[in-house]
């Protein structure tokens, strides 16, 4: 890869300090999708850097796991991210319609991306939950 700058981390907690400091130099544009992403206490940080972000006038477009980041997707958060005009957008919401027809609950969205200005990348394994902390797990910072 002549030219190109990596990082390769092992660990959640590694992963989430390079793609916190990566958000916070944003200049134009914040891309994240999750699987997972909670409200606690590293979601907030995620949260808080995309707000500053959005509200500086940068374009901020979340997409998560709509069964994965429920908790994320029933708080106030979201409302707080498109008000300072982030776009969110939750994959296969949850139907209640639709709850009782098991075979439409694996269509979920596993990816972990997050893509900085068009230019720096991440992805991974590494899901944005405290309850990952300490974990081993892996991303890559191209």
């Amino acid at each position: 890869m002549d030219g190109t700058r990596w990082k390769f981390t092992t660990t959640a907690d590694e992963a989430w300090e390079i793609m916190l400091a990566d958000c916070a130099e944003a200049k134009r544009s914040i891309d994240i999708e999750q699987f997972v992403f909670q409200e606690d206490d590293i979601g907030k940080r995620f949260i808080e850097v995309l707000l500053q972000k959005a509200e500086e006038g940068l374009r901020v477009r979340v997409l998560v796991d709509a069964a994965r980041s429920f908790p994320f997707s029933n708080s106030l958060q979201p409302e707080k991210l498109e008000r300072a005009g982030a776009e969110i957008r939750f994959f296969n919401p949850i139907n209640p319609w639709r709850v009782k027809y098991l075979k439409w609950w694996p269509f979920r969205d596993h990816r972990k991306l997050l893509v900085i200005d068009s230019i720096i990348g991440h992805t991974g394994g590494v899901g944005i939950n405290a309850r990952f902390h300490g974990w081993r797990d892996t991303n890559v910072r191209i």
